[in-house]
């Protein structure tokens, strides 16, 4: 699914002012930065298994999908505005979380070739687990509108 590249070829400048003029990026013309700045190889390997598991779940739904390194970029760059997520305010971190699962979705539908309804479907379960558990999206919802999962599910 994956190789070593030592030099690899495309995707974004290297450097501290690329990787924060990346980072700008994604967060004001993401389809932009998914369409140009994510290439083969180019990618951090904390975040290879994760995209393992996303891109092992989009096989049965896209024969163009892209590859393991392409599934970590995108990962990676849709966390972009988890920065704002350790201001001690439930409304921000509830706002970078949701930003950093659309941008998930968007990502998805860009790097792998998918339409933004089925990009959205197959997106859910990473975004939950890394927007709403890790980046405390959840919580966030929880403690700004009042309502718990109980409520939610009484809804239902």
């Amino acid at each position: 699914m994956t190789q070593w590249v030592e030099n690899p070829e495309g995707g974004r400048d290297r450097g501290p002012v690329a990787l924060l003029r990346a980072w700008g990026e994604v967060l004001v013309r993401p389809r932009r930065l998914f369409r140009s700045a994510v290439a083969p190889a180019d990618q951090a390997p904390g975040l290879a298994f994760a995209a393992t598991v996303v891109t092992v779940i989009l096989i049965p739904f896209t024969e163009e999908r892209a590859g393991v390194s392409e599934t970590v970029q995108t990962l990676a760059y849709a966390g972009a505005p988890c920065v704002f997520a350790a201001l001690p305010s439930p409304a921000v971190r509830l706002v970078a979380a949701a930003y950093g699962a659309l941008l998930l979705v968007v990502g998805t539908s860009e790097v792998h070739g998918l339409s933004l309804p089925a990009a959205a479907a197959l997106s859910a379960v990473p975004s939950a687990l890394v927007f709403g558990y890790a980046f405390r999206g959840f919580a966030s919802f929880s403690a700004v509108t009042g309502l718990t999962w109980a409520d939610l599910a009484a809804l239902v």
